[in-house]
This record gives structure tokens, sequence and C-alpha cells, in this order.
């Protein structure tokens, strides 16, 4: 009983990390504003200024500002991708 309410809770988190707060066209409407420029900038923000974001994103977006950090700093493996379902 106690892993079927587990994997539920569960379930309900990762939807919650990977679709934002769950607004479906205000999502798309912030995505639509992250291009490399303003990539680069939450990236500084959140890794070397150690800031929140004022505005939640959705997980696939933040592993895309993070992956382009890490090679814009040559920490990411030289000819490394990521999976495409992890972003």
């Amino acid at each position: 009983m106690s892993q079927e309410i587990g994997l539920a809770y569960w379930e309900q988190r990762r939807k919650a990390w990977t679709t934002g707060n769950g607004a479906p066209m205000h999502n798309q409407a912030i995505l639509a504003k992250i291009n490399d420029r303003s990539m680069d900038r939450i990236y500084d923000m959140l890794v070397h200024q150690r800031r929140e974001l004022s505005t939640p994103l959705p997980l696939s977006a933040v592993i895309k500002v993070i992956v382009k950090g890490w090679k814009r700093e040559g920490t990411w493996p030289e000819g490394m991708e990521a999976p495409p379902d992890s972003h």
C-alpha cells in the first residue's frame, strides 16, 4: 500500500518539476523568451551569483540552461551531448 502512495507522490512531484507551474500557456510564453543570451544570464545568476529565479522554469528548461553554461565554461565533456529525453 505505501509503495502505491509513494509512487503517486513521486509522479505528482515529477510532473510539477517538469511542467513548471502547471499552466501550459504561461510556460510556453516563458520558454519562448529564452534564447542563448538569456540562457547565459540565467546560468550566471543561478551558478555564479547564487540567486533564485524570480519566475519558476520547468526542469527541462533549467537543464538546457545548465548544460549550455557548462559547455561555455568548458566543464562539459567535449563531444558529449545530453540525451534528448533529459531536456
